[in-house]
């Protein structure tokens, strides 16, 4: 039946698994594609990112080791494997690749702050907001939330004081980053 589907249908059917917590079948369909495009290639990194198994690990090892170079300008697919392999537990793996990544989009920076608070390293965060803006990318809701998260996980009142001091007025209104902000205070 798949080689009746058009890439585009292929698509679809992978998104709406994926929206409706079916990363497995997403997987299932996406291995049954002969010749993925990019965005087959970044769903089946987020299906796997989503799983969070050795498996999926193993799939996305196999999977970006085969795809075309140029693939590897597509930011987006960029961002779905980091993301991907830090949800997977490949640190070391996410690191190398985003450092010699040439191309530095602020969804490849949340990826890897995303991921470093899911593994429980505040500080690599924090250093990578700082490489961040140092890079002169700015920071969006996304970023500073995952700063603030972060910086709660610390507890040095100095030094959340000083982060959120940088954290533009814009943001500072909305009901996510408050919420986040008590958090890191009464922490």
């Amino acid at each position: 039946m798949i080689h009746l589907l058009s890439i585009c249908s292929i698509r679809y059917l992978c998104l709406g698994y994926l929206e409706n917590n079916q990363a497995n079948k997403a997987i299932e369909l996406f291995n049954e594609v002969k010749n993925p495009d990019e965005i087959l290639v970044t769903l089946l990194f987020h299906a796997c990112a989503e799983l969070r198994t050795n498996e999926a690990l193993s799939l996305v090892k196999k999977v970006s080791s085969t795809i075309p170079k140029s693939f590897h300008f597509n930011f987006r697919l960029l961002t779905s494997l980091l993301d991907a392999l830090m949800k997977c537990g490949d640190i070391e793996h996410a690191q190398s690749l985003f450092n010699t990544s040439t191309n530095k989009v602020l969804p490849m920076y949340g990826a890897m702050m995303n991921g470093y608070n899911i593994t429980n390293n505040p500080l690599k965060t924090i250093n990578l907001f700082n490489q961040m803006k140092i890079d002169g990318i700015e920071g969006d809701l996304v970023t500073y939330l995952l700063l603030i998260k972060s910086l709660s996980k610390i507890g040095d009142y100095c030094l959340c004081q000083s982060f959120v001091e940088q954290i533009p007025n814009c943001f500072l209104v909305d009901s996510q980053i408050q919420t986040v902000l008590i958090d890191m205070w009464v922490s």
